[in-house]
C-alpha cells in the first residue's frame, strides 16, 4: 500500500491544476467584461479613448459588473448548486446584504462568485501550504467568513431601519397634519429622514410615479426589507390613502410600540453578547489550532489518513464540531417576532 504522504503531492498538484482551470477563464471572463465597460463609459462620457478611467471606480466597477454578469464558466454548476435549499437560502442572504448597499445580484450570480471565492482560496491555500486539508480549511473559512460578514451586515442594516421607523412615522404625521398630499408626504419624508429608510421611501415614490398602485409599492417595500415593524407604517399609509382621516393616534401609538420593541431588542443583546462571544471562541479554537498547527508541522495531519481508523476518528471529530455550533446557534438563536 502506498504512503499517504507520497499520494499527497500528487493529488494537491492535480486538484491545484482543476481549480487553476476554473478560476483562470472566470478570471479572464471578468476582465475582459470589466475591460469593455471601462472603455464603454469613457465613451459615453465623451473622454478621450486611451486615458483611462479613474482607478478609485475599477474596484465598483468590477464589483458591478460580477454582480450583473455572473462567471458564465461556473453557471453549470450554479443553475444546479441554487436548487438546492440551504445553498439558495445562503446565497439569498449574501444577495439581500448587497442589496443594502443599493447593489443588486441574483442568488444563482452569487452562488457563481462564491464558487469562484472557493476555488482561489482552495489554490492559494494547497500551493503556499502544499497540503490539501489546509487549503480545504482556507476555503471553508473564507467562504465562512463572507457568510458571516453578510449576517453582520443585514443586522446592522436592519438595525438601522428599525431605529429610523419612529421618526418616519413621526415624520409622516406632520406632513399629514399640514395637510400634503400621499406622494407629497413621501417626498417629504424621504428627505426628512436619513438612509437606509430615506432611501426606501424615495423607491416607493418612485414606484408610484411609474404606474405602481400605492400597495403594490408597499408590498414590494416589504418584500425587500423584511421588517416586521415597517407593516405599521405601510398599514398606517394604506388607511391614509383609503379614507384620508387623521392619523395622529394611530402613527404616535405605533411609534411607542416600536420603540418598546427596540428597547427590548436591545436589552436581548447585551445581555447574551457574553455568551454569543464565549460561543464563537470555543467554535473557531479547534479549527483555529488544526489550521496552525498543520503550517507549522509538516505532516501534521496526515496520519488521519493513514489508516481507516484515523479517517474515522478525524470525520467524527468534524461531526462534533458542527452538532455543537449548531447546538449552540439554536441556544442563542432567540429572536423577537
Amino acid at each position: 500500500m502506498l504512503n499517504a504522504s507520497i499520494l499527497a503531492l500528487p493529488v494537491t498538484v492535480i486538484l491545484a491544476a482543476i481549480s487553476a482551470g476554473i478560476a483562470v477563464p472566470a478570471l479572464a471572463d471578468a476582465t475582459t467584461s470589466l475591460l469593455h465597460r471601462v472603455q464603454t463609459r469613457a465613451r459615453l462620457s465623451g473622454e478621450i479613448q486611451g486615458s483611462g478611467a479613474d482607478k478609485s471606480s475599477l474596484p465598483s466597477l468590477l464589483l458591478t459588473d460580477l454582480c450583473r454578469n455572473g462567471i458564465r464558466v461556473l453557471r453549470p454548476v450554479s443553475s444546479r448548486l441554487v436548487q438546492i435549499g440551504l445553498i439558495n437560502k445562503r446565497c439569498e442572504s449574501v444577495s439581500r446584504a448587497l442589496l443594502t448597499t443599493q447593489l443588486s445580484c441574483d442568488a444563482r450570480i452569487i452562488c457563481e462568485l462564491l464558487l469562484l471565492g472557493l476555488v482561489l482560496s482552495f489554490l492559494l491555500g494547497a500551493l503556499f501550504s502544499g497540503s490539501i486539508v489546509v487549503g480545504i480549511g482556507v476555503a471553508l473559512a473564507s467562504l465562512w467568513l463572507v457568510l458571516a460578514r453578510a449576517s453582520k451586515q443585514i443586522q446592522l442594516w436592519e438595525e438601522r431601519f428599525r431605529a429610523q421607523i419612529p421618526d418616519a412615522l413621526r415624520a409622516i404625521g406632520v406632513c399629514f397634519s399640514a395637510g400634503f398630499s400621499l406622494q407629497q408626504a413621501l417626498e417629504q419624508t424621504a428627505m426628512d429622514v436619513a438612509d437606509p429608510l430615506g432611501w426606501e421611501f424615495a423607491q416607493v415614490n418612485a414606484d408610484i410615479h411609474a404606474g405602481r398602485s400605492l400597495e403594490e409599492a408597499l408590498s414590494a417595500l416589504e418584500q425587500r426589507t423584511n421588517v416586521a415593524e415597517l407593516r405599521f407604517v405601510s398599514v398606517a399609509l394604506e388607511i391614509q390613502h383609503q379614507t384620508g382621516g387623521s392619523l395622529q393616534q394611530i402613527l404616535d401609538n405605533a411609534a411607542a410600540s416600536i420603540r418598546a420593541s427596540l428597547d427590548l431588542r436591545r436589552s436581548l443583546a447585551v445581555q447574551t453578547a457574553q455568551a454569543r462571544m464565549s460561543a464563537k471562541v470555543v467554535t473557531l479554537m479547534p479549527l483555529v489550532l488544526m489550521l496552525v498547527l498543520s503550517l507549522m508541522m509538516e505532516g501534521y495531519l496526515q496520519s488521519f489518513f493513514a489508516s481507516a481508523a484515523g479517517l474515522l476518528v478525524l470525520v467524527t471529530a468534524l461531526a462534533m464540531e458542527a452538532l455543537g455550533i449548531l447546538a449552540i446557534r439554536r441556544i442563542l438563536g432567540l429572536k423577537l417576532n
